[in-house]
């Protein structure tokens, strides 16, 4: 209430429209929060407080796109808080937007080059997104320098070259991979059973049956040792 007070006194008040989108939060009011936000930027419409909280609002409720939205906007103002990057990076990939993720994870990964989950992060939208493999590769070669026991950045690589149709290129990243980490191999002999999997369907296609079972035959073993493990 106190809140309402100051915007229908101040209309242009800042503050006073961020209090009040934060209280209809707490009140899980989503709709009121989001408006609220709303009209405090179009009294304020670089503030760098109402950009966050209605980006991570549109978060939330997964309106993705309205997201990206917002804050590329923030991000284009001040890149110097790390999870605002982070978040629209990962709003660009469930919003499927290519060009607008990769800015949004060079900028933050240049100035944070640490941030090892963005990174990993940053390498999936490359593969699952742009389907661009040589750069995702860059990213999970990158990752693996820094953190070589890392069973996700592993897991990562050997599927990835699997669905760019590299076979043996990923054998051989998922054993690399069940050399180096101690625990959490299960999704290391996934992959490997994957990988294999997709020559045999990429064999299968093309009509050779013989060779393609084969491959599937040779599945199974890691398949069954990720269950075990």
């Amino acid at each position: 209430d106190a809140a309402q007070a100051l915007t229908s006194q101040n209309p242009a008040d800042c503050r006073a429209w961020l209090l009040l989108g934060e209280a209809e939060t707490h009140l899980t009011h989503v709709a009121l929060a989001i408006e609220a936000y709303r009209m405090g930027l179009e009294a304020c419409p670089d503030d760098k407080d109402l950009l966050k909280a209605l980006g991570r609002m549109y978060d939330e409720v997964e309106q993705y796109e309205d997201a990206v939205r917002i804050l590329s906007k923030l991000w284009a103002i001040d890149t110097s808080d790390p999870s605002v990057g982070s978040r629209l990076g990962a709003d660009c990939y469930r919003a499927g937007k290519c060009p607008e993720g990769r800015k949004a994870y060079e900028t933050l990964l240049v100035a944070n080059p640490d941030r090892h989950g963005d990174r990993l992060a940053y390498a999936q939208f490359l593969s699952r997104i742009c389907h661009d493999f040589t750069a995702a590769e860059e990213q999970y070669r990158m990752l693996l320098a820094k953190t070589p026991n890392d069973p996700q950045a592993h897991c990562g690589l050997a599927y990835m070259l699997a669905e760019a149709g590299r076979v043996d290129d990923a054998v051989k990243a998922a054993e690399a991979g069940l050399a180096a980490v101690a625990e959490n191999k299960g999704c290391l002999y996934a992959a490997w059973g994957r990988a294999l999997e997709a020559g045999g369907d990429s064999l299968m296609s093309k009509g050779q049956v013989t060779e393609a079972l084969a491959l599937y035959g040779q599945a199974l073993n890691p398949l069954q040792q990720g269950t075990g493990d």
